[in-house]
């Protein structure tokens, strides 16, 4: 355990779906991901080795790599996240999506959601909740 809690973050702007999803594109998601990561690393004491921004495109005053919005790359940051962090350290999730609730299940639209098999590739909230 350390002595002064540590911080991660896993911050999502899908602004692009597949265009033959017809799901509607969501023009701000990234610039709203990408100030919010800004707003963690600059003002909030989030250190860039444990702060994930992944989203549709890369903007242009983040420095570092990004990566895809899709389902594996979302569940692959929060379970590094949920993995390293101790007891006492904060994990904080920022999700600028699309939603769907199917049979009273909320889930999060990812960039590789198809609607057909939305349960296998969009993500299960309470998944989430089960890797936190």
């Amino acid at each position: 355990m350390t002595d002064t809690p540590r911080r991660f973050g896993v911050v999502v702007g899908v602004s692009d779906f597949a265009p033959s999803e017809q799901i509607s594109q969501i023009p701000f998601a990234t610039k709203d991901a990408a100030k919010v990561y800004e707003t963690l690393r600059d003002e909030c004491g989030f250190s860039t080795k444990r702060l994930k921004l992944l989203a549709s495109t890369k903007p242009d005053d983040i420095d570092g790599g990004i990566e895809a919005p899709t389902r594996p790359n979302i569940l692959n940051a929060l379970k590094y996240a949920a993995e390293t962090a101790g007891e006492d350290d904060l994990i904080l999730l920022f999700v600028a999506s699309h939603g769907v609730e199917i049979s009273s299940v909320p889930y999060l639209l990812t960039a590789d959601t198809r609607m057909n098999v939305v349960k296998e590739t969009a993500i299960d909230t309470t998944e989430i909740n089960e890797i936190l």
